[in-house]
């Protein structure tokens, strides 16, 4: 007669520890694949905010078209606004969420043998009120808005660069 088996077997214990952990390494994997292409989708959505903002301050001259940010209570927010040259009847066109956590601006850029360095090497804070604006007639960044913005999550960084002369942007990694 056989004794009935109570329980599990050390190798069953351990073949299912082992399916758990492929799973897991598995979604982990997936989970850091979305964050990351999460991270380069906002970067690309700013910069496009960006580009159509400059694109309209060209075609509407007699308007002001630029970008504000705002700080919220329920998150950092970029605006894509226009307004008449005055500033009088200021509509918001778009508004677009940006966590401040990860949302910063350097001043500059450093173009040194095709590599690029951030400088300074310590980012600014976008604050409340700061704005992108365009000339109407060349598309140059008006004030302080040009610079690179840096968008980041963990080890993920994005950075949009944003040029003064002609208004360009370019997202890179």
């Amino acid at each position: 007669m056989m004794r009935r088996q109570d329980g599990f077997t050390l190798v069953e214990m351990l073949v299912v520890i082992f399916i758990i952990m492929l799973v897991a390494g598995f979604t982990g994997i997936g989970m850091s694949y979305y964050r990351d292409r999460n991270v380069l989708k906002k970067a690309e959505l700013f910069a496009s905010e960006v580009k159509l903002a400059r694109d309209m301050q060209i075609e509407k001259a007699n308007k002001k078209v630029f970008i504000e940010f705002e700080d919220k209570a329920d998150g950092f927010f970029a605006n894509r606004k226009i307004s008449k040259r005055d500033g009088s009847d200021e509509k918001v066109l778009n508004t677009y969420k940006v966590s401040a956590e990860d949302f910063n601006k350097y001043d500059d850029i450093v173009s040194a043998g095709g590599s690029i360095t951030l400088s300074p090497t310590v980012p600014v804070k976008v604050s409340s009120g700061d704005k992108i604006e365009f000339s109407s007639t060349t598309g140059k960044v008006l004030g302080d808005g040009f610079g690179v913005y840096e968008f980041s999550f963990g080890s993920k960084k994005v950075y949009v660069k944003i040029q003064e002369e002609n208004g360009r942007v370019i997202v890179y990694e």
